[in-house]
């Protein structure tokens, strides 16, 4: 156990927490299909029918793309170019989308010949035309059509329920997660995009809900952060982890879509392999690590791209993340990790102090007044937009919601690229680094002593009266 002079880090039960998130996620939106149609007329994205939304009926293959190209902002690109397609079965007010889309590799027909505008889209079809549209290629490997479901919701793109049947209810749903999202390789929303260009009215997105520089709610912050924060289990054999004995519990959360993530140091003190747990019930072993500081309790580390089952994924949902810089006493942030184990939790508070200084660690720290409990350890602490600040790490014994997190500058320049290590070969250079400081700390306590300076000279004495 790591004392910090009436901070318990490390595994105190009662103080710490480790006994043991384009983009961030999707914004909060209700779960209800007819909700999720009001917003999307609201920002004038669909029209409906002389039936209404039609919430309960199967959109048609030719409705989905048209769909889809109006939610990413193409329809006056459909409308204005002049785009051929292969296909002998497209009616004439669907001609102009499916060339569009054909050409932009959105869509495949089902078979040279034929497109098959009328058939029901299934959910396979949609999630992978809107994974497509937001620059997610199964071509080059991103996902698969026949998991393109799972991947979509891996990201958080969509729901799934199960049933197998693919609404237009479920596409409403859907499409109000996108606009959350930003497209591969950005970071910007689709919904700020839209709202830039003058698809959407700024006012009007801010009015449904969606944050164009306002500060989250709770709930759209859980809704938008959660999906990349998880648990982690460490083991201290083989035989522990095959019997699944974990000797403890920590969170982490994903800075990047290719799978690096961040956490404390101290819950891999003792182990010798750790799994990661996602929210979605998938597991992955840790691959490398790539940074660590222990006097900062911070690790970066990569998990596998293969999950427990053979799953392969090649891409995963993050948090953005912003340094100490933008962090000021009184902000609110919440803390996301698994307490207790017990994975997606989320608790409010405030920062008390933007740069507390704390015996143990090497820099200053967040002090702030979001509970958490034994296992929130490495967890998120995000600011009201949705931006990870620091890692979750400890709290005042003694005092009344008075916990402290490690901020993310060390992030900043980090060279993501390198060869990383270990577990073991990691806590061997931290065992190997504690026996010289504590070789040199023996040898400068002997000598003075002896009653000489650190470097061999006679020591100092202080002028009379000071």
């Amino acid at each position: 156990m790591k004392l910090i002079k009436k901070i318990a880090a490390a595994a105190c039960a009662l103080a710490f927490s480790a006994s043991l998130a384009s983009g961030a996620g999707a914004a909060y939106i209700s779960e209800n299909a007819s909700r999720s149609a009001d917003i999307l007329y609201t920002l004038g994205l669909i029209q409906g029918t002389d039936k209404g939304y039609e919430l309960e009926r199967q959109p048609t293959r030719a409705e989905a793309l048209a769909f889809i190209l109006r939610l990413s902002g193409l329809e006056g690109d459909v409308l204005a170019g002049s785009y051929s397609q292969p296909f002998t079965d497209v009616p004439a007010w669907a001609e102009d989308y499916i060339a569009f889309g054909y050409a932009l590799g959105l869509v495949n027909g089902r078979t040279s010949e034929l497109f098959a505008p009328n058939a029901p889209v299934s959910e396979n079809d949609f999630s992978a035309m809107l994974l497509r549209s937001f620059g997610y290629n199964d071509t080059l490997g991103d996902f698969s059509w026949d998991k393109a479901p799972e991947f979509a919701a891996r990201l958080g793109f969509i729901e799934r329920d199960g049933d197998g049947y693919f609404t237009r209810g479920d596409m409403f749903t859907a499409a109000v997660k996108a606009l959350s999202h930003s497209v591969k390789g950005s970071s910007e929303p689709l919904i700020t995009t839209l709202s830039r260009s003058g698809a959407v009215d700024a006012s009007v997105a801010s009015a449904v809900g969606y944050p164009l520089g306002r500060a989250l709610s709770g709930a759209e912050i859980s809704e938008a952060c959660s999906s990349a924060v998880f648990t982690m289990h460490y083991y201290d054999s083989v035989a522990g982890f095959i019997a699944d004995q974990p000797i403890g519990y920590s969170s982490a959360f994903f800075i990047t879509s290719g799978g690096v993530a961040v956490s404390n140091y101290h819950p891999f003190a003792e182990a010798t392999i750790a799994c990661a747990f996602l929210n979605n019930g998938e597991k992955y072993l840790l691959d490398k690590i790539l940074f660590f500081d222990n006097k900062l309790d911070a690790v970066v580390f990569t998990i596998k791209s293969t999950a427990f089952g053979g799953v392969a994924v090649s891409a995963f949902p993050y948090l953005d993340t912003m340094g100490s810089e933008s962090v000021h006493n009184g902000d609110a942030v919440y803390a996301i990790g698994s307490p207790l184990g017990l994975n997606d939790c989320i608790s409010y508070g405030i920062v008390s102090n933007r740069s507390r200084i704390v015996d143990g660690f090497s820099a200053p720290m967040i002090q702030n007044t979001a509970p958490i409990s034994q296992g929130s350890s490495g967890g998120a602490l995000v600011n009201a937009f949705g931006k990870a600040v620091g890692l979750t790490s400890a709290g005042f014994v003694y005092g009344q919601n008075m916990n402290i997190a490690v901020p993310l500058d060390f992030l900043s320049g980090l060279d993501l690229s390198s060869p990383g290590c270990s577990i073991l070969e990691m806590r061997g250079i931290v065992d190997e680094q504690a026996e010289k400081e504590a070789a040199e700390a023996a040898a400068a306590a002997e000598a003075e002593a002896r009653g000489e300076s650190a470097d061999g000279g006679e020591e100092a004495s202080a002028p009379d009266g000071e």
